[in-house]
């Protein structure tokens, strides 16, 4: 958003003025700054970061800034000091108390920085709380709300980035995800047809509109989405699982047997295909086939955790 743009070039045009100002005037101090930009020039060029909202690309090259401010510091109190007469040992104890305080806090601004770090939902709900126009702030919180079952709460963000990005399949895919959560069916589909309109390559479009269908009991509809994202994806085990899921719904459990089948082959680790296929032995009376199926999928789930 503009605000974050102009609060970032001001930052930016200050710390090169300080700059050319210490290349003129003192050569000692002009090193912090020009180290500043040197460390920080490969991940802004030939190594740029994949997110420009990642802060831990400036870790390191504060740590130049960092000995500047020390430098100023240091020399404000020792220039203060010769003007009062205060006698040197005194000079150095304010010092201390002065860098002992701001170490102080400095370590409190971290840790509760950590503490957001730490947690993905917080981290994406302080960056919008911050930069409440950038859409990909917006839509990265509603879509760890949409995650976390929230989608009532997610939809606000979801809004305000399609506002800021109408034309962005990912944004379009969020909203439909939320909808399909709400079980508002046809705001969902409206958004899953634009995602294959932005991108016809989405696989996940296809995937959930046939899930969709399958809920609303619409299940030729469903197979024509499911088949068209098989084609699509190359990872296809979970819209197998889906299929499985939709012929079970239907009453059909010999497909839903050979889909779940089908799913396993693709990728043997897949928990939700030996789920609902013990689930599936289960209902039809093969207790014994049924259970080791859930203790297979029971054993991936804690393997993965």
């Amino acid at each position: 958003d503009i605000k974050s743009q102009i609060h970032t070039i001001f930052i930016i045009l200050s710390l090169i003025g300080v700059t050319v100002f210490a290349v003129l005037k003192n050569k000692k101090f002009a090193l912090f700054p020009v180290l500043f930009f040197l460390i920080l020039a490969p991940t802004s060029s030939i190594m740029p970061m994949p997110d420009s909202l990642i802060e831990y690309r400036l870790y390191f090259p504060l740590m130049p800034l960092l000995a500047m401010v020390v430098f100023v510091f240091d020399n404000i109190f020792n220039k203060f000091g010769k003007r009062l007469k205060i006698l040197p040992e005194r000079i150095n104890k304010l010092k201390s108390w002065f860098f002992i305080f701001s170490a102080i806090i400095l370590a409190l601004l971290t840790i509760n920085r950590n503490f957001i770090f730490s947690d993905k939902l917080l981290l994406w709900q302080d960056t919008v709380r911050k930069s409440p126009n950038n859409y990909r702030a917006n839509i990265n919180y509603g879509r760890l709300l949409v995650k976390a079952k929230r989608g009532e709460k997610a939809l606000p963000y979801l809004k305000k980035a399609f506002s800021l990005n109408p034309d962005n399949s990912e944004i379009n895919l969020a909203l439909g995800n939320a909808y399909h959560q709400l079980k508002k069916y046809k705001n969902a589909i409206f958004f899953f047809n634009n995602v294959i309109l932005l991108n016809p390559q989405s696989f996940k479009a296809h995937n959930n509109l046939g899930n969709i269908y399958v809920e609303l009991r619409m299940f030729n509809r469903a197979m024509i989405h499911f088949k068209k994202a098989i084609s699509l994806s190359n990872t296809p085990e979970n819209i197998y699982t889906n299929i499985g899921c939709a012929y079970a719904k239907k009453g059909d459990f010999a497909q839903a047997k050979i889909n779940f089948e089908k799913s396993i082959s693709i990728n043997p680790y897949f928990f939700n295909a030996y789920f609902n296929l013990g689930v599936l032995m289960k209902k039809n009376g093969k207790e014994k086939e049924g259970e080791r199926y859930l203790q297979k999928a029971n054993a991936l789930l804690l393997r993965q955790k």
